[in-house]
């Protein structure tokens, strides 16, 4: 589920995932070419996007990590 985050450094879209897996690449593909299209922002260029990965949980099986992509809104 991907969800914008509104920070001090800027809007971030936030996806949340399950694990690291196989379909790790799906996900970014889905945020760039899916999620952007009707989303009403754009890639922000000027900052980094990043993942999150719990580490004090990931050996377990329901371990989650997270991708943040810089965004900005369609009209700015």
């Amino acid at each position: 589920m991907c969800r914008v985050y509104n920070t001090s450094s800027g809007y971030f879209n936030g996806y949340r995932a399950n694990r690291v897996c196989p379909s790790h690449k799906k996900r970014w593909k889905y945020i760039f070419e899916e999620w952007f299209k009707d989303s009403g922002y754009v890639y922000d260029e000027t900052k980094l996007d990043f993942e999150f990965y719990d580490e004090q949980r990931h050996s377990r099986p329901d371990t989650v990590m997270e991708i943040y992509v810089p965004v900005k809104k369609l009209t700015e």
